[in-house]
């Protein structure tokens, strides 16, 4: 029975650990993954290197095995088997902790993560904290770098321009130095033909040379033979020799067709006088000078009652640089003094007495526009003409400057000659200008005008203006005469003063003190405009030279070069104030591309080498070429004046073959054209915008 019992709990316990088993292989599987097996080793281990292990973990049986599953209650014949009971209490104690383990390995799960999470954060903060450190010194030593470059880029800018200014003095005074030195070498060079020609004819008078009685003879020597010689009887057929003609120089006076000997007949007092005795018959002060009457005092006696010898000796004078000129050239310069000092006297009064000045800011160019008519060679002054004789002595001065180096000293060094009752040549030349200014007796001063613009162009071709003392006197001397507008006459006299005077350094600065933010407008009825105290000089200045370029096309070749030489001398300064947009910058550009389209439109019907038109085509391109690359801005803001630029590219590439460009202006202007051509824009997008501009009319 036992046996029988036996093999059958045998075959029973059997049966239950098989099927045990066969669970476990259906949930492992066939195969146990490695990394499970590195991950149960791992919990386990951190599960024993924990200090504080809850009690209720320590009591953990759950992971034994259960053998609920043999305790059954069978017994034998003799005895209960208890081998085969399980502790009852000791199960009930196991089941509780059961439920309890899966719970803790979660949580010891989520801890292990949490502090491997917090970990990688620390570290991650800590690299964010260096690289910040790291970038903030990198940064402090970029902004060291930028502003040691910006230093040093600086510093080097000051040192080039110190030097290109350095240099450009040097050139500027080799240059004149030059000029004189190669003037001294002609007379020289005259001096040595005149004593060779002298020598020669001295020589032949003294060997008693007359076989030769038809050789043509020097005009330093003159025979005339008295003696009739008669030809012997036996005297054969007459010998026609060769006979050698010898150089005659001409010798040439600087001053014989300048000076007038009737305007210095006269007394210096009777020349103050005549100087402002026409004043009395301007029409368009008549009123006022009856309050002058009786007549006007002379502001001084001169010391010098008469020059008509000293003016005679350097009439017939042609070497002015010989120190034994001084006195006559002092004595000049002395009654030029005093005329200027009586013309301002008498104006000075005139202007207390008459209160004109209430238009100051107020320009008519009816009178420019009226004058461009006349004849640039007439010299006859008009009745109602003013300082005659102070422009006949200016003239003479100027035609001295060149050549005597006494008057050059004067000038350079600001020589007390200069000084007369108190005040300075120029000085006085400068107030006399501003009042002809206020009071618009400008018409009648035009041979006054024209001399001295003559003089200021010799000094600006002779002197460096800027180391002269009174070089600001020049250009304050040069706004008062744009704000004259003066004539057509003396407006070309002055172009040209302009055109040597923009060579000087500054020049424009001088001239443009400050920037206009509007265009100044022409009344068209009345041909008055109407300026500021503070309006740009040069705006007044190219205004002007328009509307005289306008109604007279005789003066654009002039115009042009002088805007040219503006452009070339100061592009700098140009670019700056077109930055900062001044209208005067605009006007010239504008000028420059209108008067190159009309020189174009002549040269396209007839240009040949030699014209004017081609001369100044030839000498333009250059100029074209520059403003392209510095001022293209301007010219593309206005459409005429685009549209005659691209006109003036496409003529000059026809012209190319006539005016002998080369290959580099060719290939530049090429370019040029290519560049600004306007593309193609497709029509239907107008569509669109022609009903909202009907709803907008």
């Amino acid at each position: 029975m036992s046996k029988r019992n036996g093999k059958f709990n045998g075959f029973k316990s059997e049966s239950g650990k098989k099927q045990k088993m066969d669970n476990v292989d259906d949930l492992w599987g066939d195969d146990l993954d490695i990394k499970d097996v590195e991950d149960c080793f791992m919990l386990a281990s951190q599960v024993c290197e924990q200090p504080n292990i809850p009690r209720t973990q320590l009591n953990n049986v759950s992971i034994l095995p259960s053998y609920e599953g043999f305790q059954q209650n069978i017994f034998t014949s003799t005895q209960i088997n208890h081998e085969m009971t399980i502790n009852k209490p000791l199960a009930d104690k196991c089941r509780p902790i059961t439920k309890q383990s899966g719970s803790t390995s979660t949580t010891l799960k989520r801890t292990a993560s949490f502090s491997q999470t917090t970990n990688k954060e620390i570290d991650i903060d800590v690299k964010i904290k260096k690289l910040e450190e790291d970038y903030e010194s990198k940064a402090g030593e970029v902004g060291i770098l930028r502003s040691n470059l910006r230093d040093v880029k600086a510093q080097h800018e000051a040192e080039h321009k110190k030097i290109q200014k350095e240099w450009s003095e040097k050139l500027f005074t080799t240059t004149k130095q030059l000029q004189g030195v190669e003037s001294q070498l002609q007379f020289k060079n005259l001096e040595i033909v005149n004593l060779t020609q002298k020598l020669k004819e001295a020589t032949k008078i003294n060997n008693g040379d007359a076989s030769h009685s038809n050789t043509v003879s020097s005009p330093f020597f003159k025979r005339h033979s008295h003696v009739q010689r008669s030809a012997p009887c036996n005297a054969g057929p007459p010998v026609h020799t060769e006979f050698k003609v010898h150089k005659s120089v001409e010798t040439r006076y600087p001053l014989n067709s300048i000076i007038d000997l009737n305007v210095f007949r006269v007394p210096v007092a009777e020349m103050c006088f005549k100087d402002i005795d026409c004043m009395f018959m301007c029409p368009t002060v008549q009123n006022y000078v009856v309050k002058l009457q009786p007549p006007v005092k002379v502001a001084e006696t001169c010391r010098f009652d008469n020059i008509y010898d000293s003016m005679k000796k350097l009439k017939e004078c042609n070497q002015l640089q010989l120190l034994q000129n001084k006195i006559d050239i002092d004595k000049l310069w002395d009654v030029a003094e005093h005329l200027v000092k009586n013309v301002f006297v008498f104006l000075q009064s005139l202007g207390i007495d008459t209160k004109i000045a209430n238009d100051e800011y107020v320009l008519n160019l009816q009178r420019l526009l009226e004058d461009d008519t006349c004849n640039l060679d007439e010299r006859k002054p008009s009745e109602d003409e003013m300082g005659i004789y102070t422009a006949q002595t200016i003239r003479c001065i100027t035609e001295i400057v060149p050549y005597n180096t006494t008057v050059n000293e004067h000038i350079s060094h600001n020589d007390p000659l200069l000084q007369s009752m108190g005040s300075f040549y120029f000085t006085k030349i400068l107030t006399l200008v501003t009042l002809i200014r206020k009071l618009k007796l400008f018409h009648n001063f035009k041979e006054f005008l024209k001399a001295l613009i003559k003089f200021l162009d010799k000094i600006c071709t002779n002197f460096t203006i800027r180391s002269l003392d009174f070089g600001s006197s020049i250009f304050d001397v040069t706004r008062e005469i744009i704000l004259c507008v003066p004539s057509g006459v003396v407006m070309s006299h002055f172009i040209e003063y302009l055109s040597n005077l923009v060579l000087q350094s500054n020049c424009l600065t001088r001239l443009c003190t400050k920037c206009d933010d509007k265009e100044l407008k022409i009344d068209q009825k009345t041909y008055i405009v109407v300026y500021e105290k503070t309006t740009c000089i040069l705006h007044i200045l190219f205004m002007l030279l328009d509307e005289m370029m306008k109604r007279n096309t005789k003066y654009d070749v002039n115009v042009m070069q002088f805007i040219a030489s503006c452009l070339r001398c100061n592009g700098e300064w140009f670019s700056n104030k077109e930055s900062k947009r001044c209208f005067c910058v605009s006007k010239a550009v504008r000028m420059y591309v209108d008067l190159m389209y009309k020189t174009v439109q002549r040269a396209n019907v007839s240009c040949s080498a030699g014209d004017a038109d081609y001369e100044c085509l030839r000498g333009s391109v250059d100029t074209l070429i520059f403003l392209s690359a510095t001022l293209f801005d301007v010219v593309v803001k206005y459409a005429v004046t685009f549209s005659r630029y691209t006109v003036i590219i496409a003529s000059l590439l026809h012209l190319q073959d006539s005016l002998n460009l080369s290959e580099l202006e060719i290939q530049v202007l090429d370019s040029l054209g290519k560049n600004e051509e306007v593309q193609k824009v497709d029509e239907e997008k107008f569509k669109n915008i022609s009903p909202l501009l009907e709803l907008k009319l």
